[in-house]
């Protein structure tokens, strides 16, 4: 049997991806073939893939879709994240900090991770049981008040425990 592939990803950092595939091509009878059409995309809230299969010259076809994601809630916070391993913190920005988003960093890392939030609230699911978690959360305002506070947290987390914390920096004008 013959087989063809092809797939195609978005440039400019985008998270799709698009997948073509033949299988079983007979070259005396090219309709007598399978083949796959799949869309998946991956963000940080949620995974998507969308699936259309056919065969039998084109009279048999099936799809598929599947869509992951997961909630997470402590102390009253929802946040929605693509996948919770283990532990999780939430940040509920407040005052000027709630114009902008909220990015987490463990405090050795030097790149800030840019969190999505659920009605105000970011999920930073990088965080490891049993040993002391370090992580900086800062403010990523237009404003310089907002773009400019960060917060340390240190903490020891037991298998399967949330953390919840509420953050604010407020104006100030001399």
């Amino acid at each position: 049997a013959n087989y063809l592939s092809a797939s195609w990803k978005p440039a400019g950092g985008a998270h799709g991806s698009f997948q073509f595939s033949l299988s079983g091509i007979d070259w005396n009878d090219p309709l007598d073939h399978q083949g796959t059409m799949t869309y998946a995309l991956n963000t940080k809230l949620l995974g998507m893939t969308v699936r259309q299969n056919y065969a039998q010259k084109f009279e048999r076809f099936t799809t598929s879709v599947s869509m992951g994601t997961s909630f997470a809630y402590a102390d009253g916070l929802l946040g929605i994240s693509r996948s919770v391993a283990d532990n999780f913190l939430l940040v509920k920005a407040g005052g000027e900090l709630a114009k902008g988003g909220i990015a987490v960093t463990r405090t050795m890392s030097s790149q800030p991770d840019q969190l999505p939030s659920l009605f105000g609230t970011s999920a930073y699911t990088a965080i490891s049981p049993h040993v002391k978690n370090n992580v900086v959360i800062y403010g990523t305002s237009d404003s310089a008040i907002g773009s400019s506070e960060s917060f340390i947290y240190d903490f020891t987390p037991r298998p399967r425990q949330g953390y919840s914390l509420r953050i604010s920096a407020d104006a100030t004008y001399t």
